[in-house]
């Protein structure tokens, strides 16, 4: 039987989320590489820096405002260039996949058809070279339902910026509206695509690179972090069916935000990875491959909580240069 988690584990949880997302916001090595996201960014929005005084000492440094601009502008446009032609090269086959085969997908591919509702002799030996291109197709398919070379465009040019890129798999839903002489009629369908995260919002996960020393093979966890209307969270959890992980009661207790910038928002943060409990009563509990999206507005609350689906993280990430062996940016 599982193991109820009380109001009261809830907001150790949403604490412990939120002292985990401080940390990692303020380690020396975050606080490092947004000073020099931050310099990077006013180099390739090309805002110099202002002329100094001509009786201060640094005036030595004047003529540097005038070398570094549009260098770097002009070097992530040609790099990043150069990055999609170099992955995406002018061939109609740009990837091949090793698809994973099993008994029971051998049996069905040999007893049916490979178009649905066509009556055609089944393919007749499920080989490798079959799996393979059926897997192909298929990833074919979907990314011809959205701009997938763009996706992937926004995130090399973060890598470039930042020297670490992030992305998220997820399941979108897609309206598709016809307009035909019988009338208009709507469609919907879900489909897997490939989402830029900013690594300015997304906080990673240095623990695994002391345990990885002790012989363990663990997963990371993620911190996103986002400010967002309580009104658009409230009218979301209203729509959303049950098992969706919403809870309503701790969602409308968030207060929102006086700050003018931040108006009427919460703050959010989101949690991906694995949750202990620790309980003096009841037993302890281990929440595996949650997904925990923590308000703050007074008090932290959880909002929702829903279990990933797949057994691994929806993030990807990655590095420009790894330069340094004990950082994970």
């Amino acid at each position: 039987m599982a193991k109820k988690i009380l109001p009261r584990d809830f907001r150790t949880v949403a604490e412990w989320i939120v002292a985990e997302y401080e940390h990692r916001k303020s380690s020396p090595t975050r606080i490092d590489r947004e000073k020099n996201w931050k310099e990077v960014d006013r180099q390739v929005a090309m805002e110099a820096l202002p002329r100094v005084a001509s009786d201060e000492k640094d005036r030595r440094l004047a003529w540097m405002t005038a070398i570094e601009l549009p260098l770097q502008a002009h070097a992530l446009e040609i790099l990043a260039d150069d990055s999609m032609r170099l992955l995406f090269p002018a061939k109609p086959i740009w990837f091949r996949p090793v698809a994973e085969r099993d008994d029971k997908w051998i049996k069905f591919i040999e007893a049916n058809p490979l178009i649905s509702g066509k009556d055609i002799p089944p393919v007749g030996v499920a080989d490798q070279d079959t799996a393979n291109v059926i897997v192909h197709s298929t990833l074919n398919h979907f990314h011809s339902q959205y701009d997938f070379r763009a996706q992937w465009m926004k995130i090399i040019i973060e890598a470039l910026k930042y020297g670490t890129f992030a992305g998220r798999l997820g399941v979108v839903r897609r309206d598709i509206i016809t307009n035909q002489y019988a009338g208009v009629t709507e469609k919907t369908k879900k489909i897997p695509v490939l989402i830029p995260v900013s690594i300015k919002n997304l906080f990673l996960d240095d623990s695994p690179q002391f345990v990885f020393h002790e012989g363990l093979a663990i997963q990371p966890s993620f911190i996103r972090n986002w400010w967002q209307r309580k009104s658009d969270l409230m009218a979301a959890a209203k729509v959303a069916p049950e098992g969706e992980g919403w809870r309503k009661t701790a969602l409308a207790a968030l207060k929102e935000s006086k700050d003018k910038k931040t108006k009427n928002d919460v703050e959010v943060v989101e949690f991906e990875g694995d949750v202990f409990i620790s309980r003096t009563k009841g037993g302890d509990i281990e929440l595996v491959n949650q997904r925990i999206t923590v308000g703050i507005g007074g008090d932290p609350e959880v909002i929702r909580i829903r279990e990933l689906t797949k057994p691994f993280r929806s993030y990807i990430t990655g590095v420009y240069l790894d330069d340094e062996a004990n950082s994970v940016y």
